[in-house]
């Protein structure tokens, strides 16, 4: 695991290494439930995009003292961590994502934020991201909207279709507002898939990454 001290704050992630000309920052699923990046989505994300050629930072919020209601403070240090990553390298491509909980948290407004992406192509990958019921309180009272990604960007939109903390309907429902605001938009539906990925939906998802990462 490497470390990173930015203003005062350590924070700790695992990197997947490459030619930093691209890069890719994910979020890992609800550290105090037991989501850490070993996770095994996170980690098949990591290695398709490693492959495609993508310099892979996770951050390790399971490093951070451990917190019920920790989402303000870990959207904040995912950006801070993505500014930092993108200021030192300033790469041609950044990628940003996610799963569960930690999609939510990708999909912060202060990420993107500050961010030139008219020097840069941007992407995001969302892998059933949660926003069900509930999930404003866990996150820190902020609201996820569409206007604010980039009208440019390309996002991997993918969702269970039995997902036991976010209907379809609310899935599809925030998916139309993403695909009106970033034409680039897809949706993928991991048919009779729960939120929690077996062996067969996790092969499944790697064909959808390794089809969609340019």
């Amino acid at each position: 695991m490497d470390s990173v001290t930015i203003k005062d704050e350590t924070i700790a992630y695992k990197h997947y290494p490459n030619d930093n000309s691209k890069i890719a920052i994910l979020a890992h699923p609800y550290a105090y439930l037991g989501g850490s990046v070993d996770d095994a989505c996170i980690v098949i994300m990591a290695e398709r995009l490693q492959e495609k050629g993508y310099s892979v930072y996770v951050l390790d919020f399971s490093s951070l003292p451990s917190s019920w209601f920790s989402g303000k403070r870990d959207a904040r240090l995912f950006s801070v961590f993505t500014h930092h990553i993108v200021e030192t390298h300033s790469p041609s491509h950044v990628l940003i994502g996610g799963y569960s909980y930690g999609g939510r948290i990708a999909m912060h407004p202060s990420i993107r934020q500050g961010l030139d992406f008219d020097s840069m192509n941007i992407s995001f990958i969302f892998l059933a991201p949660y926003l069900g019921l509930g999930s404003g309180l866990l996150t820190g009272y902020w609201n996820v909207k569409a206007e604010g990604f980039p009208q440019k960007a390309s996002i991997l939109y993918i969702v269970p279709t039995n997902d036991e903390f976010t209907g379809l309907n609310t899935f599809q429902s925030f998916f139309s507002k993403l695909k009106n605001q970033c034409s680039l938009s897809t949706m993928v539906e991991l048919h009779e898939c729960s939120h929690f990925l077996n062996f067969k939906k996790q092969k499944e998802l790697s064909k959808i990454l390794d089809e969609w990462i340019e």
